[in-house]
């Protein structure tokens, strides 16, 4: 697994503090099943330097809040100042809100479902949704409700109809640009 050392060494390039006492993560957090790490940059700034170069990190995801349920982080976003939340919400911005959960396939009646919990957001401007594949424009504001999952300890996979162990709502600060390369140098596929 390469994905602390990646991170470690990009840390080390931006002139933060790496590995185990990095003020950024904790390894506590980390666990080598989920693909997810909560992490804490001084600045967004920091967080998107890290990301551009990055090959094995997908994207950089602000959270807003989170919470043991939808109500818990839904309740959390309504908390939120006006002054934070209303730039990312005016008319001239397109928006989209993902939902996604690692190792569990979600309905799509479960996602509408979970968009709904956040539906006191007073988005103004319109939906973009990005096409088959990820083609087409990227909306102005990507927002992301994370399911994080328990996996079984045996078998590594979630258990169907499992309750969320965290829900994480939060904006799409960067994605990744060199992604793709994980697939063009996999080894299985050389």
């Amino acid at each position: 697994d390469f994905r602390l050392a990646e991170l470690d060494a990009l840390l080390t390039m931006a002139g933060l503090e790496p590995g185990p006492s990095s003020s950024v993560y904790s390894t506590e957090d980390y666990s080598p099943i989920s693909p997810y790490l909560v992490a804490e940059f001084p600045s967004e700034e920091a967080a998107v330097a890290v990301c551009d170069r990055a090959i094995l990190i997908k994207s950089m995801i602000k959270i807003w809040a989170d919470g043991a349920s939808y109500k818990e982080a839904s309740s959390r976003v309504r908390q939120l100042p006006a002054d934070f939340v209303s730039p990312h919400l005016a008319e001239a911005l397109s928006w989209s809100v993902t939902v996604d959960a690692f190792g569990l396939s979600l309905s799509l009646e479960h996602q509408e479902q979970s968009r709904r919990h956040f539906s006191h957001l007073a988005f103004k401007g319109p939906v973009r949704c990005r096409g088959a594949r990820g083609k087409g424009p990227a909306p102005d504001r990507h927002f992301w409700c994370i399911e994080e999952h328990c996996p079984d300890s045996k078998t590594g996979l979630v258990p169907a109809g499992s309750a969320p162990r965290r829900v994480y709502f939060g904006l799409e600060l960067a994605k990744s640009s060199a992604r793709g390369l994980v697939h063009k140098y996999d080894l299985k596929k050389r």
